[in-house]
């Protein structure tokens, strides 16, 4: 017998013994639908019971726990807020400090704190304080923003006071 010849006949008598069903087979699968179409209401109608449990046959100790848990949770939750926000303000003062004594570094020393140099280093400040009023003024005329402007006269102001302090030493 050749190959394809045996594959055919096995094919042959796996149809036949699946054609050929018992009487007794066939009744004892409708019981088995039956018995699982009866599960399945069953089934169907536990599920509904379930939904239909409401909050009000929750027990009363369960929800006055849950409520507290709630409250505790809110506290926690607005301390974390006020935290974070006292954070934030101490940052930005920590921040404007460090602003304000840059800007104190920058700034030009005063006729008190000038008192104690020697000539040549008043005409040498006056001659930097000069060249800084000139350099400003090129700015402020090439500035097209109002408040820009603003910040070179201010600047210029300045400047012009540290100048006549200079210049009044070293009379």
């Amino acid at each position: 017998m050749k190959k394809s010849q045996l594959k055919a006949a096995i094919k042959e008598e796996i149809k036949l013994a699946l054609n050929e069903a018992d009487p007794k087979d066939i009744q004892n699968q409708d019981a088995i639908n039956k018995a699982l179409e009866t599960t399945k209401k069953m089934m169907d109608d536990i599920d509904a019971k379930e939904d239909s449990v409401s909050l009000a046959e929750a027990d009363p100790e369960d929800v006055k726990s849950q409520n507290e848990l709630n409250k505790s949770l809110e506290k926690t939750l607005d301390a974390a807020k006020e935290l974070q926000s006292i954070e934030l303000s101490e940052f930005k003062n920590k921040i404007r400090e460090e602003i304000i004594s840059v800007l104190k570094e920058d700034e030009e020393p005063t006729a008190s704190q000038l008192s104690g140099d020697s000539v040549a280093v008043l005409a040498s400040k006056l001659q930097d304080t000069t060249s800084e009023m000139k350099s400003t003024m090129n700015r402020m005329k090439k500035a097209e923003d109002e408040s820009e402007k603003e910040k070179y006269m201010d600047r210029l102001k300045t400047l012009s006071k540290i100048k006549k302090e200079i210049e009044s030493m070293l009379e």
